[in-house]
């Protein structure tokens, strides 16, 4: 949906005052405006419009009923996108590729608005993308929530093959591993009686911040109300059958560690967001083929 070195690609030409054009509908010419002329034959605007619904009009139509999908569950929200924003949120893409531009950019010399413009990605077309975003970004910064989040490690008993008899031995030893835990064998034992690679030893089976949603169903009220250092029952994954310690809630991450849980999570959802919004639309399309 969107494009950031694209946009970047485009904007990375352009003075920062004229970043607000990309902000104005376009104005489609008159009829009668002379767009080309052919050794010397004039091409008007109305010449062109038949063809331009025809071969852009299906494009162009979802383009913007996708911006009508987000304006309307915006509203709903209470969530609205001023040009400022818009514009801003361009600027910062063009911040995080300006290099990236400058060392890989075949023709530094080209305009960028020309080239992309006649490959169908004008100003206000990537306007209208980045408004979906900045939208869909701030209805997705409303269900963050710190406490959905759990910073955990983990061990996994896996079993060594498909056989019943294998996946009951794998369940046996990660019973009594959890047990043996509460008896306060050490952490980084149990670990090693899984069987886990030096890596995993090294880092204590750390899997990081993960959203609670994300775990097994059976769980997810332990994961929100087990203090920091328990350790949750084991449980079967597709990976095998594993226990979780708790190494801290969300409830009590840092600002740095709140800062990237959030960009994550506004990554993540508004993606989420803006895909249900288009599935659950009732869209007509009404142009003649």
């Amino acid at each position: 949906m969107f494009f950031p070195i694209l946009i970047a690609s485009i904007l990375q030409s352009q003075k920062p005052q004229d970043l607000s054009k990309a902000a104005k509908p376009p104005v489609a010419p008159s009829a009668s405006t002379v767009v080309a002329t052919v050794n010397g034959q004039a091409v008007k605007a109305g010449d062109v419009e038949s063809y331009l619904w025809n071969w852009m009009g299906p494009q162009a139509i979802k383009e913007v009923v996708g911006l009508k999908i987000v304006e309307q569950e915006a509203k709903k929200e209470g969530v609205s996108a001023t040009s400022a924003e818009i514009l801003e949120r361009l600027s910062h893409d063009i911040e995080q590729v300006e290099q990236q531009k400058k060392a890989n950019d075949p023709a530094p010399n080209e305009s960028a608005v020309e080239y992309l413009t006649q490959e169908g990605f004008p100003l206000t077309r990537l306007y209208l993308r980045s408004k979906i975003e900045v939208l869909a970004t701030k209805m997705a910064l409303k269900k963050f929530n710190p406490s959905d989040f759990v910073d955990v490690s983990t061990a996994v008993f896996r079993a060594k093959d498909q056989a019943a008899s294998s996946v009951a031995n794998a369940a046996d030893r990660a019973n009594n591993g959890y047990k043996e835990l509460g008896l306060g064998i050490k952490w980084i034992d149990i670990l090693k009686a899984t069987g886990a690679p030096p890596n995993v030893l090294q880092d204590g089976g750390k899997l990081g911040w993960r959203m609670i949603s994300a775990f097994p169903a059976e769980i997810q009220q332990d994961l929100r109300t087990l203090k920091p250092g328990s350790y949750t029952k084991p449980v079967q994954t597709s990976y095998g059958f594993q226990i979780f310690k708790i190494d801290a809630l969300g409830s009590s991450a840092t600002p740095a560690e709140l800062a990237s849980l959030k960009k994550e999570f506004v990554r993540s959802e508004s993606q989420i967001i803006l895909s249900q919004l288009r599935q659950n639309a009732k869209v007509t399309y009404l142009l003649p083929k």
